[in-house]
């Protein structure tokens, strides 16, 4: 694996002693040479602003989700009320909370896509993780699609119309209620196998980066078993996905923030080479 020269240190002493070995360094590459063998290394490299940006934008989805989730409009009816009264009432904020959540969406996926840039595109494992989050933001986004604007402007319609909301209208938003349902499920589903694939590329030599690797592959496996134990997303049940998949995107923001991802060169390959 490829090091600074700092870390050759006890292999010059030892070579030193036994072989006679040498260190040239220049601004770019440094290069051991000892019985033998050498070892060509290059210099760490700083934070990107990629990083940074993945950084900001995973941690403010990541926060901006759990926050929204609490004022998620619900519609409250009571006894003897018409059937769609609740509803009506709720509607024009449900259309909103959903284009502002679409936004922040769209923004999670960059961030997670600058993500896997850091971890290299190359990787067999990054790539299947990057295409599960783009695939869950497809699913999740016409999930909003139904519950936000497909409901909005059934319930206006019939509210305009001379006969008001009937019963086919009530069947109707069963519909759209199971078809949000369902891609819901689908999509968390896939932005949980997403994040733990990135979370497995995310393990490196060095115990801060495997602890966060670890923490993050937990984070994003526990709502898979929230939905499967609970059958269903409700607003509590979809509160606790969200606030385990904040505390990934948290716990990824800390990694880029830190550099000990970009403390890694960018190739890697045995410390000695046989020249």
């Amino acid at each position: 694996m490829l090091a600074p020269c700092a870390d050759f240190s006890a292999v010059l002493q030892f070579c030193s002693r036994h072989f006679g070995a040498s260190q040239a360094r220049t601004d770019r590459l440094c290069s051991v040479h000892c019985g033998g063998f050498s070892a060509l290394t290059q210099p760490l490299r700083g934070i990107s602003r990629h990083e940074r940006l993945a950084a900001l934008l995973i941690a403010a989805a990541a926060l901006l989700e759990v926050v929204l989730i609490t004022h998620h409009p619900i519609a409250h009816t009571a006894a003897g009320d018409a059937p769609f009264a609740g509803i009506k009432g709720v509607i024009n904020a449900n259309l909103f909370f959903h284009s502002v959540l679409m936004m922040v969406l769209v923004g999670q996926l960059v961030g997670v896509v600058l993500f896997a840039r850091v971890l290299r595109l190359e990787r067999a494992m990054v790539v299947a993780g990057l295409i599960l989050c783009i695939l869950a933001s497809v699913m999740l986004a016409v999930a909003m699609t139904f519950d936000g604007f497909v409901t909005h402007d059934l319930v206006a319609l019939c509210t305009a119309s001379a006969h008001g909301c009937t019963g086919t209208t009530a069947e109707s938003l069963q519909i759209i209620l199971a078809t949000t349902s369902a891609f819901s499920k689908v999509g968390f589903g896939a932005q949980c196998l997403g994040y733990a694939g990135l979370s497995v590329a995310m393990w490196a030599p060095g115990l801060p980066v495997r602890l966060a690797a670890v923490m993050g592959f937990v984070f994003s496996i526990a709502p898979i078993a929230l939905i499967a134990l609970e059958g269903g997303i409700g607003p509590s049940g979809l509160f606790k996905i969200l606030s385990f998949l904040a505390a990934w995107g948290l716990c990824v923001a800390a990694v880029l923030a830190s550099g000990i991802i970009s403390d890694r060169p960018a190739h890697a390959s045995s410390p000695l080479g046989v020249r």
